[in-house]
């Protein structure tokens, strides 16, 4: 296996990319709530929520968790929104969380980040595939400035992630790598449309970037990926996950212990999968 294919959001840290971005700002959380409450039932991502069930299950994750008093908070409950309670899709999930965002730099972006704790395991895992001449691949759901950050901050080869518009010069562009950092441009707080994992990793091994063969791939949600990996003679694992029947349904190994030197260790020795997986 000479690529390692690593997803990002519950893999290199717990919890959501954009989420954390959000915790980093001091922003009123209260004015997007009543923005979000407009933009439903009208003309736009949030065109098919009906209002009142927003207004509603944002009331009942006060009930089961905590009251919204930060930006954080307000991530956490959108997100939540969706796996929770049901009423989101990841198109509304990516509109709104997103939304939080406008305004950070690219470098206030970076230093958020950095303060984000690390999945136990993942420095070591990383550096010892690296020893090893093994290349590295970010392929999440998250924002694209977030892929990049880890790619750069680690060495990896390739990061891919959601496509993001910015601000540079007073315009909204998309997000490109080589605006890694930059401390003039800032998130517009818009995600570009369209983006699936699946259908991009397909996209990278037909210009043979990539052989699924070659792939060893971890994530802690998109069977659907790991399953494509698998099915191709690839090594595909669990990590982290929450719903362990979709992952069993596609006979995909689930790695007993959230420690990623053992995703090291069944890369670098593959007959030992069922040592650490169930």
């Amino acid at each position: 296996m000479n690529m390692i294919l690593w997803d990002m959001d519950g893999v290199i840290y717990e919890g959501r990319g954009t989420t954390h971005l959000a915790k980093g700002s001091e922003e009123d959380p209260e004015k997007f709530i009543e923005r979000f409450k407009k933009e439903c039932g009208m003309e736009g991502p949030l065109g098919d929520i009906d209002p009142k069930k927003f207004e509603y299950a944002l009331s009942q994750w006060e009930k089961d968790h905590r009251e919204i008093k930060t930006l954080g908070d307000l991530g956490e409950a959108l997100t939540d929104l969706r796996h929770e309670y049901g009423i989101f899709t990841s198109k509304h999930t990516k509109h709104t969380k997103n939304a939080l965002l406008r305004g950070i730099t690219l470098s206030q972006l970076n230093q958020i980040m950095d303060g984000v704790e690390r999945m136990c395991g993942f420095e070591s895992a990383t550096n010892g595939f690296k020893r090893n001449g093994k290349k590295q691949m970010i392929l999440s759901n998250a924002s694209c400035p977030i892929t990049v950050y880890f790619k750069e901050k680690y060495g990896m080869s390739y990061a891919f992630g959601l496509p993001v518009f910015v601000i540079k010069d007073g315009q909204e562009v998309l997000y490109t790598e080589e605006m890694y950092g930059d401390p003039k441009i800032q998130l517009a707080g818009r995600a570009k449309d369209g983006f699936n994992k699946l259908e991009h990793l397909k996209g990278l091994v037909y210009k043979e970037i990539v052989n699924p063969k070659e792939i060893a791939a971890i994530d802690d949600d998109s069977v659907e990926i790991l399953d494509y990996v698998q099915r191709n003679g690839g090594l595909a694992l669990g990590f982290n996950v929450k719903y362990e029947k979709r992952f069993q349904e596609f006979g995909i190994p689930i790695i007993n212990e959230n420690n990623l030197e053992i995703f090291y260790e069944i890369v670098m020795n593959p007959k030992d999968i069922w040592k650490y997986c169930r």
